[in-house]
């Protein structure tokens, strides 16, 4: 099988800045891959090797496929394979970057971006759809959902972290509302679409502190299928959770991919989403200058084959 991804580390962009951008920058080319080939099963990830990798542990189901995409080209396409092991697990990860985003202690690079486009796979409503995707390192750091909504055949988008940073204001996510904010009490929601395209972005800005300090910041994004944003969401990550609540260890570590799943509650298994477009890397400096880089494909000053 071939895998290819374009690479690009420590660019220098002239149209961003007049210095050097330390940057570890992976566009996936989805159709690099064999259509109807799946995701492999073994744990084989290096640093920069390209290699994906969906646990045959897990409940999700992953593979590419041609004529799905956005555009008519390959898409990845994550289901549910009705194993029943929806628990927290690890899911279909993407290939991992050379420069990892963390902390100063445990990574290079202080700041974290992503993008990929999503539709559901069904273009009508589906009950019990629930696809995720995670910024991963050692695990999860970032947490963004869309779930069915049976009130009104919708869909409904929320993102979550641990903890609150203390400045009085609820950090620990909720649910994206229609005015473009978002809510934990469930009014003035955002209501997406079966069957419809959506840019999904996230950016995690990691800051040093005493283990148990709640101070790495989320923002999540949504947009329609012109690029308009529908709704920004900021909140924690999930690093209190894997230092005190022993998920990890109290491992403290960076992100180095992104990992996607779809739960299976009420027995809906199958497929269950389309992903296109993805791309995601490391930054030593914070957006702009980072967002922008995603999605200068052209600028990128290298590529890699992996076979």
């Amino acid at each position: 099988m071939r895998h290819a991804i374009v690479h690009s580390c420590a660019l220098t962009l002239a149209a961003l800045s007049t210095t050097p951008l330390a940057a570890d920058v992976i566009h996936v080319d989805l159709n690099a891959f064999e259509s109807g080939s799946s995701v492999s099963t073994l744990n084989n990830q290096t640093a920069g090797g390209g290699q994906w990798w969906n646990p045959s542990n897990g409940s999700v189901s992953a593979r590419y496929q041609s004529g799905l995409g956005r555009t008519g080209g390959t898409a990845l396409v994550i289901g549910n394979n009705g194993s029943g092991n929806n628990g927290v697990v690890n899911n279909c990860a993407t290939g991992r970057l050379i420069d990892a985003a963390g902390e100063s202690t445990v990574a290079p690079n202080r700041y974290f971006e992503a993008s990929y486009w999503f539709r559901t796979a069904s273009s009508t409503y589906v009950d019990d759809f629930n696809f995720k995707s995670e910024a991963w390192g050692t695990d999860r750091t970032t947490w963004i959902r869309f779930e069915s909504n049976a009130d009104d055949n919708s869909m409904l988008a929320s993102a979550w972290g641990i903890g609150d940073l203390g400045d009085g204001v609820n950090d620990t996510g909720g649910y994206f509302t229609a005015d473009g904010g978002f809510d934990q009490s469930g009014s003035n929601l955002l209501r997406l679409d079966f069957g419809s395209w959506y840019r999904v972005g996230v950016t995690v800005t990691f800051v040093d502190g005493a283990p148990g300090l709640t101070n790495d910041i989320v923002t999540h994004t949504i947009s329609d299928s012109t690029g308009a944003l529908l709704g920004s969401l900021t909140c924690t990550s999930w690093e209190v959770g894997a230092r005190l609540d022993g998920y990890n260890g109290g491992e403290i570590f960076g992100i180095d991919k992104l990992g996607f799943d779809s739960r299976g509650w009420g027995g809906y298994t199958g497929d269950h989403a389309y992903v296109d477009g993805i791309s995601y890397g490391s930054f030593a400096v914070p957006a702009p200058g980072a967002a922008a880089l995603l999605g200068l494909v052209g600028l990128v000053t290298g590529r890699r084959r992996h076979n």
